[in-house]
């Protein structure tokens, strides 16, 4: 009986913490991938890797990039990063496109006039190298998110998007209540049989 203690009262705490960080994390935060093919599909081999991440919870749909607080921006493509500082090339209408149920996004806008990539969104970093992502209009079948960059020693042609294979901290809430209630479960069989 004393180890089931033990046992309840940390799958308890576990429980707690993992809430806790789920929503001490209010917000959304996408680790992106980047490969070297151009078909709008994210495939292994990847290129790059990076994290987009701002406060807001977004249902799908097109937001104004501009209207999003504590936006964060890190890429690293070819072995060239690029953050928000580096920016530019954009225009006022950017949007960020939430999509696949919250898990996945583009960036969505018209070409911006100084692009050298004809890009919606680009960056050139204090190595010269240079990131721009595809406008809407280049295709217009979403997603819209393909990229082109170059680095000193390279040029990349690819897709970006988010790896879906990282749970979600709600999945793993979910999963630690599923773990309470095999553990009470037991416990009622245990005490059934023995009373």
């Amino acid at each position: 009986m004393k180890r089931f203690g033990f046992l309840l009262c940390g799958l308890v705490c576990g429980l707690a913490l993992v809430a806790g960080a789920a929503s001490a994390n209010a917000g959304m935060i996408f680790a992106t991938n980047f490969d070297n093919t151009f078909d709008r599909t994210l495939n292994p081999l990847y290129v790059g890797s990076g994290v987009l991440s701002f406060d807001e919870m977004l249902a799908d749909g097109t937001y104004l990039l501009s209207s999003l607080t504590n936006l964060a921006f890190s890429f690293t493509v070819g072995g060239e990063t690029f953050t928000l500082a580096d920016l530019s090339a954009s225009t006022a209408s950017l949007g960020l496109t939430v999509y696949q149920s919250g898990t996945d996004f583009y960036f969505d806008g018209p070409v911006a006039p100084t692009s050298f990539f004809f890009a919606a969104f680009e960056f050139t970093n204090s190595n010269g190298a240079m990131i721009g992502f595809e406008p809407n209009d280049v295709g217009n079948i979403p997603p819209c998110n393909m990229y082109r960059a170059f680095t000193p020693t390279d040029m990349f042609l690819g897709t970006y998007g988010v790896n879906a294979s990282v749970p979600e901290p709600g999945t793993l809430t979910l999963c630690a209540f599923g773990g309470l209630g095999c553990v009470v479960a037991a416990w009622r069989r245990r005490r059934a049989t023995a009373g």
